[in-house]
């Protein structure tokens, strides 16, 4: 492993009043990709195997800069697909990074893993739920509320949103994911509206896509998958998910 540290520091131009954390979101993880394709070609120090940089932005507002973790199965990161994988509850990038590394040598991916700390993405609604979330209003949002319980007043809501359903996306859900003793399972209304479990609460998540996306006019370009006998672990999911995404993404040429 790497032990090395490297930083980044990304100013852009402010979106538009309105557009507010939804753009913020965007401009993260467009930097994150930007970071990973151009620093890995032109400096020598992102290489074969784990390490780490520093990325921050006083356009996203951030607390504090945030560590991101890399894995790269090539010496050659650049010429790889890249997946952009997010921590559970724990905050345990650097964990999730290393099940992911032989995901990510079987298929040749890249994986970055930025870390949401404790401290400064506290609690679920912090960091789980976007920073958007009021737990007393008691609300999910809807077309029909403003942003950012909402997003009625999202500017061309309408367009982002068959953009946003035009995108492939697999929604890959362990079927034996139906504990809910765990203490970061959220319980009680709305939660309880979604689902007995985050098997269920997954499957609405899809419908509701879906009915959106028919009141929208616009296609869905998603696809859901059960996993049998997996239940809410990342490395059991990793399996699946990252030869899923290079064989109908990024399909390897096979030489007769």
């Amino acid at each position: 492993m790497n032990k090395r540290s490297y930083h980044i520091n990304l100013e852009w131009d402010r979106p538009a009043k309105g557009q507010g954390l939804f753009m913020r979101s965007l401009v993260l993880w467009s930097g994150l990709f930007f970071f990973a394709i151009t620093a890995a070609s032109q400096s020598p120090a992102l290489q074969k195997g784990k390490q780490s940089f520093s990325f921050s932005s006083s356009l996203l507002q951030l607390p504090a800069p945030i560590t991101v973790w890399m894995y790269s199965p090539s010496n050659r990161p650049d010429t790889l697909p890249i997946v952009i994988m997010l921590h559970g509850a724990e905050r345990n990038a650097s964990g999730y990074i290393d099940q992911w590394a032989p995901v990510a040598d079987l298929y040749q991916l890249v994986v970055i893993a930025p870390t949401f700390d404790k401290e400064n993405f506290k609690g679920s609604d912090r960091y789980n739920l976007g920073n958007v979330w009021n737990e007393s209003a008691n609300r999910l949002p809807d077309l029909t509320t403003d942003y950012p319980f909402g997003i009625k007043n999202v500017r061309q809501i309408n367009t982002r949103l068959q953009d946003f359903f035009k995108k492939p996306l697999l929604l890959a859900l362990g079927e034996a994911d139906t504990d809910t003793t765990s203490a970061n399972f959220q319980k009680g209304p709305p939660y309880s509206a979604q689902g007995a479990n985050r098997f269920e609460r997954g499957k609405h998540f899809f419908k509701t896509a879906q009915a959106a996306a028919t009141s929208q006019k616009s296609p869905l370009n998603w696809t859901i998958v059960s996993l049998p006998g997996v239940a809410h672990s990342n490395a059991e999911t990793a399996k699946q998910a990252g030869a899923f995404f290079r064989a109908v993404h990024y399909p390897i040429p096979t030489n007769k």
